[in-house]
């Protein structure tokens, strides 16, 4: 669908989910602004803060050590994968081709993690077992 044609559904309509209507910047900082954690020191770069304090609160929930913050998903994908390729002792990833690391990361894992990607399956489908079973290289742990 063309996105003028999305625009002009989404300007009709007068019901949302929460968070997915349309804001302006100034009404999203507004919301920001008058939320209780606006009130809690910034962190600095992993030091003290609002961060900090989330991070610690995690942990005590999961009884853990200690927790990290990611603050994307791709980023904590991109650490996942480095750590099994490193336990693995096996730089090659496999995923499908219209991946996010694939399509909006330009490289990332490659250039940040050294890591080397296969694509799985076909653009326009999922990847089935039989696709896997078709790469000819050993992926994560052989």
């Amino acid at each position: 669908m063309p996105q003028t044609e999305l625009d002009a559904l989404v300007a009709g309509c007068t019901r949302f989910l929460r968070g997915h209507r349309p804001r302006s910047v100034a009404d999203q900082l507004r919301e920001i602004a008058e939320c209780p954690l606006a009130l809690k020191p910034s962190d600095g770069y992993g030091r003290g803060g609002y961060v900090a304090e989330f991070e610690a609160g995690i942990a005590r929930l999961l009884g853990k050590e200690a927790a990290v913050f990611m603050p994307s998903g791709t980023m904590a994908q991109q650490i996942a994968l480095r750590i099994w390729a490193d336990e693995a002792r096996n730089p090659v990833i496999a995923y499908h081709p219209t991946c996010h690391l694939e399509i909006h990361e330009q490289m990332a894992y490659r250039e940040l993690h050294h890591l080397e990607a296969i694509l799985v399956g076909g653009r326009d489908r999922m990847f089935t077992l039989a696709d896997l079973k078709a790469v000819d290289r050993a992926i994560g742990p052989s």
